[in-house]
């Protein structure tokens, strides 16, 4: 989208973060978990690394998997590939949020849902 390009032709650097939160939820849907349309999982940390330049209308594939559980967090890695070759990758942590508002240790539901190991 033109919307996502900076005055450069290229797409602009923080456009990539709301491509990975549409596929992170979903991953939340293909799991069967609906947690993420709650706000519980609110971003503490996001990092990226950018490999090749992207421009408007170039198709990427994306993916996203779960790289960690911890009590209270998740660790995402994804990256997105233009032609077969990476042209971003990173990770971003959530931590999830209890009824309180406060960080409280995952369900066991979405543990179990999540947990790459299983």
């Amino acid at each position: 989208m033109w919307a996502d390009t900076d005055a450069s032709g290229r797409i602009y650097f923080a456009a990539i973060f709301r491509w990975v939160e549409f596929v992170e939820t979903g991953l939340f849907r293909s799991v069967g978990s609906d947690l993420n349309k709650t706000g519980h999982f609110p971003r503490v940390h996001v990092e990226a690394d950018y490999r090749l330049p992207l421009g408007f209308d170039d198709e990427v594939e994306m993916e996203i998997w779960v790289e960690k559980i911890g009590t209270k967090s998740l660790v995402f890695a994804w990256e997105g590939r233009h032609r077969g070759k990476v042209a971003f990758e990173g990770s971003h942590t959530v931590v999830y949020l209890g009824p309180d508002g406060l960080s409280a240790p995952l369900p066991d539901r979405e543990r179990a849902l999540l947990d790459p190991a299983t």
